[in-house]
Formats: C-alpha cells, structure tokens, sequence
C-alpha cells in the first residue's frame, strides 16, 4: 500500500508518515464514527477496463505483503471470480481520484459466495494512530 503523509493534529509541524487509511475512527462531534474505505471481497483496479466479464477469472496476489507492518492481508495468492464487475465508476479515495474498475470477488464453486482478499475483520481492526 502506498504511503500518505499528514501533518500532525497538535500543531507541531511534524510530519506523520502512515499506510493509507483502510478504516478510520473519527469522533467529529463527541460520537465515534467508523468509517471503512474498503470492502474485502471488493477490488478497485487503476482505471477502466471495460472488457472484464462476469465470471472471468480474477488472481489476487498479496505474497509481497510484509506481514510485519499490517495484518489487514495475509501474504497468498487467491483465485476467485468476478461478480458484477463495473468499468463505469469514478472513485475518490485516499487523496485522488479517477475512474476504475469495481470488481466483487466470488468463490469459483459458488459464484453466490463472497470471497475476501482483505483477511481483518474491519469492525474490530484497529487503525494505525
């Protein structure tokens, strides 16, 4: 995952340097709320592919994850196959946007089932402060 860089809340100047935030605890008002950036059986592509089908094969290889520095993946390669994927969506997330490709994952057995690349469970992860 790419780096992001903020300034820090205290006003020091400092310079934060964090993993792109999948999940976020915000509280603007007193009341925490959970913000997820990310669903784990969703994948967004780099930009408009429109020639992806439904049940194409899809290969999602997160091997060169460093397990040591996030526990959102767990290094593997994971088949699956592409439900309902969709080249007609702007997206603006982490700091950009731009167009992509939404694609859901689905098991190859049983395309009804979801299969997840993101392995944490996001209501209970915990991110990175």
């Amino acid at each position: 995952m790419p780096l992001r860089s903020s300034r820090d809340r205290q006003g020091t100047g400092k310079v934060r340097t964090s993993e792109w935030p999948v999940v976020e605890d915000l509280t603007p008002s007193g009341k925490p709320i959970r913000i997820k950036h990310e669903a784990p059986n969703v994948v967004n592509l780099d930009a408009s592919y429109s020639k992806i089908l439904s049940d194409s094969w899809v290969i999602i290889d997160t091997t060169a994850v460093d397990a040591g520095k996030t526990d959102l993946v767990s290094p593997q390669i994971l088949v699956a196959k592409a439900r309902d994927p969709n080249a007609a969506i702007s997206r603006a997330k982490y700091g950009i946007s731009g167009n992509t490709t939404r694609i859901e994952l689905a098991s190859p057995s049983s395309p009804s089932e979801d299969v997840k690349w993101i392995g944490a469970d996001l209501i209970k992860f915990s991110p990175a402060r």
